[in-house]
């Protein structure tokens, strides 16, 4: 048996799903793919869950949780909101610490992840972000974008303070009326 992955015919991305008894649907681009014989697709529903969760666990102890989160979400096309809570309970069911990530920009301003401005950011996503999708469409927008700001903020006190003052504490004053 072929251990190949099976290619979309017309863009030649792997991610396909089942259609029919020989055919796949590209995620992508939305063609139809016929499998041949010895053909294997590899989907991401596939993977066997342990091995998908430890592959989560080691991502979230080595790079965060943040990446945890993008990849369990890539293997199993779940909404944001779903996929954070999956890994944060994961890796508390296995008692995994994992590096702390999100609230960059905060973080980086305030020099702490546990900082009280930046814990009242943190629930202001969770508790009110992540419950719309404008709200969730922000956070990956934010998290795409926000990690090389906070390495440039992080190297300059002036701009650290600036940002605290001018740009944090009027959102920090406003997430508290909600």
């Amino acid at each position: 048996m072929s251990t190949e992955t099976l290619i979309c015919s017309s863009c030649g991305n792997s991610k396909l799903h089942k259609v029919g008894t020989h055919s796949y649907k590209c995620d992508y681009c939305g063609a139809i793919t016929m499998a041949q014989a010895g053909d294997v697709p590899v989907e991401p529903s596939q993977i066997g869950d342990a091995e998908l969760d430890n592959t989560i666990v080691e991502i979230a102890q080595k790079e965060g949780l943040l990446k945890a989160i993008v990849h369990y979400r890539s293997h199993r096309e779940k909404d944001l909101k779903t996929s954070k809570e999956y890994v944060e309970k994961l890796c508390e069911t296995r008692g995994v610490k994992v590096k702390k990530g999100g609230c960059f920009i905060a973080t980086a301003c305030y020099g702490s992840y546990d900082a009280p401005e930046v814990m009242v950011l943190r629930k202001f996503r969770d508790e009110k972000l992540m419950k719309t999708l404008a709200g969730q469409a922000f956070i990956e927008f934010y998290y795409f974008v926000s990690p090389g700001v906070a390495d440039i903020i992080a190297r300059n006190n002036g701009l650290k303070k600036a940002i605290r003052n001018y740009f944090l504490k009027p959102i920090i004053k406003a997430t508290k009326l909600y």
